[in-house]
């Protein structure tokens, strides 16, 4: 019997080992994702920013590849969440991440900035985590999705596995 119960034990801690790195994996998944898009709506912005008369298609083709790229991807990492963790706050926190990186875009590329109707589908702690006069503040909606990221990346690395 003794024998029995050490072999399960390793069957379990050999079972936790395989699924470290699918934790990492998904980590790295969702950061990659995520700032594959900051970086082009940072790259967008500068571009808007500079004097001149710059032509910005090329870097709104760019941004609106990345866009539908990320979007497409932040949905099945959210999925993957959802099946990896027990809890939910990794999944909250990758839905979070990309609604910011959402309402960002569209405060770039809309010519009067992202829609108030964009701006209240996207408010609240189910989405951005925050409400749309903070949603409208630039430095304040970048400063969430930089503390969003600290928050997934701390969530996902200890949040108990699904079986």
């Amino acid at each position: 019997m003794e024998c029995d119960h050490r072999n399960a034990a390793a069957r379990v801690a050999d079972l936790g080992r395989r699924r470290e790195p699918a934790r990492d994996e998904l980590v790295s998944a969702v950061s990659e994702a995520c700032s594959a898009l900051y970086l082009q709506t940072q790259r967008y912005w500068r571009a808007t920013r500079r004097s001149g008369d710059e032509d910005l298609g090329n870097y709104r083709e760019d941004l609106e590849r990345q866009y539908f790229a990320t979007r497409e991807r932040g949905s099945v990492l959210e999925s993957r969440c959802q099946i990896v963790f027990v809890s939910d706050t990794p999944r909250l926190l990758c839905h979070r991440l990309i609604d910011l990186l959402t309402v960002r875009y569209f405060d770039l590329t809309e010519a009067n900035g992202a829609s108030d109707a964009l701006l209240q589908k996207n408010a609240g702690d189910l989405h951005s985590g925050l409400e749309v006069p903070e949603l409208r503040r630039p430095e304040q909606l970048l400063a969430k999705y930089h503390a969003t990221v600290e928050e997934f990346v701390a969530a996902a690395r200890t949040a108990p596995l699904a079986s």
